[in-house]
């Protein structure tokens, strides 16, 4: 059985999730990344997980979506919409997000529970865990991480930063960019400066060879990356030989951290859904054993 359900954070913002119940005793929490939603990858992964007779629940966050308009319930009873989705977001909303989540499958009673992030989903999860503990919590698994360090960075970005705080000075926050986020995606002027200027998602540097990975170290929990070979965050490598190794650098600093490259996949896994969801299920079997 799936369905679809609803949470309440603190803020008393409304999120919506899909939740694919086999009655078992463990649970995948997926974060999607960047204006993510239900369709696509989290799809076959739930009915995947399903099948295997695990509970797959995507939750998504105030920055699934493109745009978005949340309901918001307010302590004098009244609803407002709080604008949201990937183009507005503020990545700090996150922690009250997971919270939410995690009080759901709380109170249904699982005795293991796995953190699954795709791309911005991953710094959202580390941030959560960087703060808060999770019980029961048994491992993590990261789709597409990105190492936002340098990310505004990019030439595809040139003078966007000084459009966004600009336009900050003069108090036009939600004001859109000229320039397209990633060539692709619109993006107010606060949520560019946020991925910036905000330490918080700056919390897995894995293209800096001199990280010590701190935020895992700390956790101390089975690690599972799965990376396509062809992700846009390496379309302007040079040296593809260096994609495993960034990540065999995070193996000999983090306990008990693997990997997996997916050959010709691409950041949203579009042909290798399959693939990447059989990966996921074959690392909890394995981990869950232990």
């Amino acid at each position: 059985m799936n369905e679809s359900i609803k949470v309440i954070n603190k803020q008393g913002v409304e999120l919506d999730g899909h939740f694919y119940n086999a009655n078992s005793k463990i649970c995948i929490l997926h974060i999607p990344g960047f204006g993510g939603t239900f369709e696509g990858l989290p799809q076959k992964i739930g009915e995947y997980i399903q099948n295997n007779k695990m509970t797959y629940l995507c939750g998504l966050n105030q920055g699934s979506y493109p745009e978005y308009k949340f309901k918001q319930y307010n302590k004098n009873g009244s609803i407002t919409l709080k604008q949201g989705g990937g183009i507005y977001e503020d990545f700090d909303d996150c922690i009250l997000d997971i919270q939410a989540w995690l009080d759901f499958i709380s109170a249904n009673d699982f005795d293991k529970i796995y953190l699954l992030g795709h791309s911005m989903g991953c710094n959202k999860i580390l941030h959560y865990l960087s703060i808060h503990k999770c019980k029961n919590l048994c491992g993590l698994i990261f789709l597409a991480p990105q190492d936002f360090t340098n990310i505004v960075d990019n030439p595809i970005h040139k003078g966007m930063i000084l459009e966004a705080e600009k336009n900050l000075n003069l108090g036009l926050n939600s004001k859109l960019l000229t320039n397209k986020f990633l060539g692709f995606s619109p993006i107010s002027s606060f949520t560019f400066a946020n991925f910036k200027n905000n330490p918080h998602i700056h919390n897995f540097q894995y293209k800096n060879f001199n990280s010590n990975f701190d935020v895992l170290q700390k956790i101390n929990k089975p690690t599972f990356v799965i990376m396509g070979e062809k992700d846009q965050t390496f379309d302007d490598l040079q040296d593809k030989t260096l994609i495993p190794k960034y990540f065999e650098n995070i193996a000999k600093k983090v306990n008990d951290f693997s990997f997996k490259i997916i050959p010709n996949a691409r950041h949203t896994f579009k042909t290798t859904k399959t693939e990447v969801a059989k990966e996921i299920v074959d690392f909890i079997t394995c981990s869950s054993k232990n």
